[in-house]
């Protein structure tokens, strides 16, 4: 169980009344939270959650036209992190400190019934999750929306529910029926990249012992080695953390597992303080940094074939954000398109 937080819930005028807001103040209620009246838009308050009546929870992933994507969806349920990695997006485009949590469930249900009514009509299966803006579970000890999500997606045939973490709050998901509609994946780095830049968050081994409980609940889990970041050991250390999963979980309850290099905005430089960032990078097509090409398809080779040996041929291997070329160099596949690329990620 991770260490609670020192946190304020927030509320302004027109919170509607729904199970999600009662249970939001139960807890805290529990956890000795401290619920004030206050404004989004204050400044100098740190460690807020702020409730919040915002529409809108649905949109596709925004990844580059220029890659090969994958055609997954986000919901947008909470924007911001109490997780501090030195190296995430999120902090050039979201004030970290303050926390949004978009508490109209009603809205968020008509929204996902009526995009699972679409993906039905049109005979795809899409893959949907809520970590984008947030660590999906990192707050699910306070604001528990995964039950709400597993319960609207348990019966479609049309969404596999996925909860991007690196956070080990699962106690919500326990006992839950799912009917295997929902994965539960685990971002996975390095202990010594976790310790040096990934601020408040689990251990590598905690993360991959809470994906082993949830086998006994028969979830699916994935783990995404996203972002791989360059250093002397690193094949050494990535090559630790890809034992201790093929230790703990077998290959066939793992759904997918990603790759995917270190990329930012020119911004983010000035948030850089470890020595491991800095490094050679280059300007790619969307005007953002990454690792010279020889040395993208080198780390690929080397943690795919690790991925391998440790865990087998039948486990799915895609890669974030890079080029057809990259994924015929690493994958031996061309996907000509991105449902194609959907399609193989979910062929399980």
């Amino acid at each position: 169980m991770e260490e609670k937080p020192d946190i304020k819930i927030v509320f302004g005028e027109n919170l509607p009344d729904n199970s999600l807001v009662r249970e939001i103040m139960k807890r805290a209620e529990r956890f000795s939270v401290e619920v004030i009246e206050g404004d989004y838009t204050e400044e100098g308050a740190t460690g807020r959650l702020y409730l919040s009546s915002q529409k809108g929870f649905i949109r596709p992933c925004p990844c580059s036209r220029k890659y090969r994507c994958c055609n997954y969806f986000t919901i947008d349920t909470i924007e911001g992190c109490l997780y501090d990695c030195e190296y995430c997006a999120l902090k050039t485009f979201i004030d970290r400190t303050k926390i949004l949590i978009k508490v109209d469930v009603d809205e968020m249900i008509m929204e996902m019934r009526g995009f699972m009514e679409m993906a039905h009509s049109k005979g795809r299966t899409i893959r949907i999750g809520t970590g984008e803006l947030s660590d999906s579970l990192a707050l699910e000890w306070i604001v528990p929306f995964a039950p709400i999500l597993i319960e609207e997606t348990k019966d479609s045939e049309s969404l596999i529910l996925e909860f991007k973490t690196r956070s080990t709050e699962i106690s919500t998901l326990i006992g839950l029926p799912h009917n295997s509609r929902t994965t539960v994946s685990f971002s996975l780095s390095t202990e010594y990249l976790k310790d040096a830049l990934e601020r408040n968050t689990p251990s590598i081994g905690e993360r991959i012992l809470a994906a082993k409980r949830l086998l006994e609940d028969n979830y699916r889990v994935g783990f995404h080695l996203d972002p791989i970041i360059y250093y002397n050991s690193y094949e050494r250390d990535y090559e630790g953390t890809i034992r201790l999963i093929s230790e703990n979980i077998p290959y066939e309850a793992i759904s997918w597992i990603s790759m995917g290099t270190i990329r930012f905005n020119p911004d983010l430089i000035s948030e850089f303080r470890s020595p491991v960032l800095f490094g050679e990078y280059v300007l790619d097509a969307e005007k953002k940094y990454r690792y010279p090409y020889i040395l993208r398809k080198e780390i690929y080779k080397k943690v795919y074939r690790l991925i391998r040996d440790y865990l087998g041929s039948r486990v799915r291997v895609y890669l974030c954000m890079e080029s057809d070329t990259m994924n015929e160099a690493i994958l031996s596949k061309r996907f000509k398109t991105d449902e194609e690329l959907n399609r193989y990620i979910i062929s399980l």
